[in-house]
């Protein structure tokens, strides 16, 4: 699975990121649910973690908004996304995030 995009943080940062899926749902299609994991893609196995602070679909029910903090420099997570859908679809996409000092 390759990821959606790439996005660089600083490690004392709070970052809000956006992810909709309103291309991909077939017509009428809501979102249900979203569930997060994060782990090291690239970088020491023993890292800070990263951290999704929060989460919540979007008011139109197509995408979701999350928060994410902490992490380590130099290192690259990669957040999966997993959603599932009112047509009962599952959809898996991963975001890399690159944590690096300012």
């Amino acid at each position: 699975m390759s990821a959606l995009v790439k996005f660089v943080k600083d490690p004392d940062e709070t970052k809000r990121y956006a992810i909709t899926w309103e291309d991909w749902l077939d017509t009428g299609e809501l979102l249900e649910s979203a569930m997060f994991e994060t782990g090291v893609d690239s970088g020491p196995s023993d890292a800070s973690p990263l951290i999704v602070d929060s989460y919540a679909l979007t008011q139109d029910l197509l995408g979701v908004v999350f928060f994410i903090s902490s992490g380590q420099a130099g290192v690259i997570y990669k957040v999966t996304v997993r959603v599932h859908t009112d047509g009962g679809q599952i959809k898996e996409d991963c975001v890399l995030i690159a944590v690096r000092n300012c």
